[in-house]
């Protein structure tokens, strides 16, 4: 059991290390979401979905590497239908406030051990970057940001549901459809929708698409052939 659950980690970390890098790599290529994700053969809303995670994600390592164990009350996580709150006990400086906490500031982490540790393992890029963190993956996945709320020594902060108002044009989704038929050219229409996300009718409306502008072509038979691009 407890083997099960080593390996059941290892691979859990390994799937948020990769996570991070996609994100990272999409950021430094200056490419748009949509173009990024055609030319990596990533699914949008899987894309959308690993940023909303890395926001939430963030906070939760902020709370532990900055909660204060001595009051022995759990970090406190709330999960609504438009929200989601992560609260903790934490000791600040007396100046300490909201507004201080958006600017660039110094990392104080109250258990730097901890801290040190999580860098040491790669879940923490470098210290004093949590909330920028943060910011930036509500902003890229076209989120609410954050609320924020400081009291004494409590620290709660609140993410809000939101949707992306990216709208992909038809030649970037086009550009997905081409990406799936380059990993799977035997893929039929349905099951390239399915690859998408989409509905079969979407699927095939692309797809004859790119039929009609001579990008691809079927070889063989519906069922046994594949699709080659000109």
């Amino acid at each position: 059991m407890k083997t099960t659950t080593a390996i059941t980690t290892v691979k859990r970390d390994v799937q948020l290390q990769e996570w991070t890098e996609q994100i990272k790599a999409q950021k430094e290529s200056g490419m748009t979401v949509t173009a990024f994700c055609a030319q990596n053969g990533i699914n949008i809303k899987t894309y959308y979905y690993r940023l909303r995670k890395e926001g939430l994600r963030e906070a939760v390592l902020n709370a532990i590497a900055h909660k204060n164990y001595a009051t022995l009350t759990p970090i406190q996580i709330r999960v609504y239908d438009d929200k989601i709150m992560i609260a903790n006990d934490c000791v600040f400086t007396e100046d300490w406030t909201v507004e201080n906490l958006m600017k660039p500031h110094k990392s104080r982490p109250y258990n730097p051990l901890i801290a040190s540790t999580f860098y040491r393992a790669g879940y923490i890029e470098s210290w004093g970057r949590g909330i920028e963190k943060i910011k930036e993956s509500c902003e890229a996945s076209k989120n609410p940001q954050p609320e924020y709320l400081i009291h004494h020594e409590d620290f709660m902060i609140t993410f809000f549901a939101g949707k992306t108002t990216q709208t992909p044009t038809q030649t970037e989704l086009s550009e997905l459809v081409l990406a799936v038929i380059r990993e799977h050219p035997e893929y039929s229409q349905k099951q390239i929708a399915e690859q998408l996300d989409w509905k079969r009718d979407r699927g095939k409306y692309y797809v004859k698409r790119l039929k009609d502008e001579k990008i691809i072509r079927r070889v063989g038979t519906t069922h046994k052939g594949y699709w080659e691009i000109i």
